[in-house]
């Protein structure tokens, strides 16, 4: 029956391959948002002409949060980097053993072994490079 009516075979084709670029374009539209830090159902939006244009603009235009998120995180890291260093607990004195003591890294919450001598003064993480200064025993 299809080949009595050529044109009807390339419309259907044609309409095939237009679904297909349709619903691949919303597939990449919705990796794109959920990427962003959006929910990823925005990505459907894009089909529809008016919402698709506003929610672009708002991708384009907007913050996005998983910069927000990121923003956050360096800022957090930028606090613990200035704090001083902290005995292991809070309630408890740095562990002590032969002339040492054990402490935290503000930078990047490794233990270092330090001279007891050193108490009050400054001192480079080794593994960080965090400038801290050794906790004192009360």
């Amino acid at each position: 029956m299809l080949a009595l009516y050529p044109e009807t075979e390339a419309n259907l084709l044609f309409f095939l391959f237009f679904a297909f670029v349709i619903v691949l374009s919303v597939v990449f539209w919705c990796l794109v948002y959920s990427k962003a830090g959006f929910n990823w159902a925005l990505g459907l939006l894009t089909v529809v002409p008016i919402a698709g244009l506003v929610v672009l603009v708002h991708l384009a235009l907007g913050k996005w949060p998983i910069i927000k998120r990121l923003e956050r995180l360096e800022k957090e890291t930028a606090e613990l980097r200035r704090r001083p260093a902290t005995p292991l607990l809070s309630n408890q004195q740095p562990s002590r053993g032969l002339d040492k003591m054990r402490m935290l890294c503000s930078g990047c919450n490794k233990y270092l072994l330090v001279e007891e001598k050193a108490v009050g003064r400054k001192c480079k993480c080794p593994h960080c490079g965090t400038i801290i200064v050794v906790p004192g025993v009360a």
